[in-house]
């Protein structure tokens, strides 16, 4: 199967249910994966327009964003998406969180949890072309699910550098308001990239 389905999820105050496709900082998350200190409001804010930027990076629809002391949440749409932009669109708020500088060796990946990488986990498991990787010898080989994680949260990375003022401005924005609509975050990505945006 080469699509995800993604459902929006609904946000409530005593319980977030998510699906397929919606993203986000988990739930009373105490740390992040960049740091052993407590997440802040900021933090979670930057890590779900993180998630957003990836999707319109990605060509796909720009959703819903919301935030609290909590957690987060990237709505999805309910639409048909490739494995590969699900997992790029899922690993973007944590990719976000690693930084421009951080190494692999300076990632503890089996000890990384929560609900978007147990979903980046349990889609390369069951998607066997996405642990096809770089070997020196011979070109390609089969890589374990975690080094096909590492590549795929590097990837997502690389892919947000070039965003980072951004990511930061509107996170301050969402941190702000709580909430942002689809059409106030398609709005602020054409104002900030008049070329780009779709």
């Amino acid at each position: 199967m080469t699509t995800k389905n993604e459902k929006a999820s609904p946000v409530s105050a005593s319980r977030r249910k998510r699906s397929a496709g919606a993203t986000g900082a988990s739930r009373g998350r105490t740390h992040s994966l960049a740091s052993p200190r407590p997440v802040g409001i900021q933090t979670i804010a930057e890590h779900e327009v993180a998630h957003g930027v990836m999707r319109w990076l990605r060509g796909l629809k720009v959703t819903n964003l919301w935030v609290s002391e909590t957690g987060g949440l990237c709505e999805g749409t309910g639409e048909e998406i490739s494995n590969e932009d699900s997992l790029l669109v899922t690993l973007a708020g944590f990719a976000w969180e690693v930084g421009p500088f951080r190494t692999a060796a300076q990632i503890n990946l089996p000890k990384c949890r929560g609900q978007d990488f147990d979903e980046a986990r349990e889609l390369i498991g069951k998607v066997p072309w996405m642990r096809v990787g770089p070997c020196p010898r011979n070109g390609v080989r089969m890589q374990s699910v975690d080094e096909s994680l590492m590549r795929f949260l590097f990837k997502a990375r690389d892919m947000l550098i070039p965003y980072r003022d951004f990511i930061k401005e509107a996170g301050s924005i969402l941190k702000r308001h709580g909430h942002l609509s689809a059409p106030s975050f398609a709005g602020l990505l054409r104002l900030r990239y008049p070329d780009e945006a779709s």
